[in-house]
């Protein structure tokens, strides 16, 4: 079996072996109970904005062949995976993926490249520019981003394109009594895949968000193209994607949107200054 997070970030604020250790220990509750008594593969899915660079910074210590506290990262054959290795805690394989902001104030996840797109511009010329580098298009869910004129451009954009063109993408801030957004039962009426990520806020507490939530599928990663091997699978129709985790309680649900409004209204001042 291989469990995946989705839509990973490592935040700046972030202890990076207590990120990779977190990840690692999330990943062997969730086997516990999606695959037991099976072996399984640890795969972390980062999606970076315009701004972030830690998979870069990664392999530039896989270039030095040196370790980062007790966790060691190593190169595979392909350009846009690693692997990070404990002695005790095993291994996480880390792809790349990027986050991008559109014109029409949607995220758009790129799944499977490290090319640097830029903000701003159109979800249709986005979806076009990561499927040109390869990689897999993901729509993420997030709090009140899929509300109002937003919230019809996805509809519409479900009805343009097909479940090979682009994924829905679900994450752990999801608060757990609430009704799932009717655009999740509407992808599933289509065939649209719906992959879920724990997607981690950029606040220290959050260090240990990583493989709280996320997918599970049946298959096989090399050691050498995981990257490769992950695409392949999800392009798949046939692929069977069994989520793992659970969703927001009210109490940090809460926490966190004031947190992350204080962190909006602080960059507004910043760029207004």
């Amino acid at each position: 079996m291989i469990l995946v997070d989705t839509h990973v970030h490592i935040h700046r604020c972030f202890n990076l072996d207590l990120f990779l250790s977190s990840s690692a220990r999330n990943f062997r509750s969730a086997a516990e109970k999606v695959c037991p008594q099976q072996s399984y593969r640890a795969v972390l899915w980062l999606a970076e904005d315009s701004v972030t660079s830690e998979f870069d910074r990664l392999r530039q210590f896989a270039d030095r062949h040196s370790n980062r506290d007790s966790w060691s990262i190593s190169r595979t054959h392909e350009p846009h995976s690693l692997i990070a290795s404990h002695q005790t805690l095993g291994s996480l394989t880390i792809l790349a993926g990027r986050q991008i902001r559109c014109d029409e104030g949607i995220e758009i996840l790129g799944l499977g490249t490290n090319r640097l797109f830029e903000d701003g511009i159109a979800l249709h010329a986005a979806i076009e520019q990561i499927h040109a580098d390869g990689a897999i298009a993901v729509l993420p869910w997030g709090f009140g981003k899929w509300t109002g004129r937003r919230g019809r451009v996805v509809r519409q954009l479900m009805e343009s394109l097909t479940p090979e063109e682009i994924s829905l993408g679900d994450n752990s801030g999801r608060l757990a009594f609430w009704l799932e957004p009717a655009e999740f039962s509407l992808a599933r009426r289509r065939g649209f895949r719906i992959l879920p990520g724990s997607d981690p806020l950029p606040f220290a507490s959050e260090v240990s968000r990583a493989a709280s939530y996320g997918l599970a599928v049946a298959g096989e990663l090399s050691d050498t193209d995981p990257a490769g091997d992950m695409l392949t699978l999800l392009s798949d129709p046939a692929i069977r994607i069994t989520p793992f985790g659970r969703l927001e309680g009210p109490v940090r649900f809460l926490r966190n949107q004031l947190a992350m409004q204080w962190v909006k209204r602080r960059r507004s001042e910043r760029h207004h200054s």
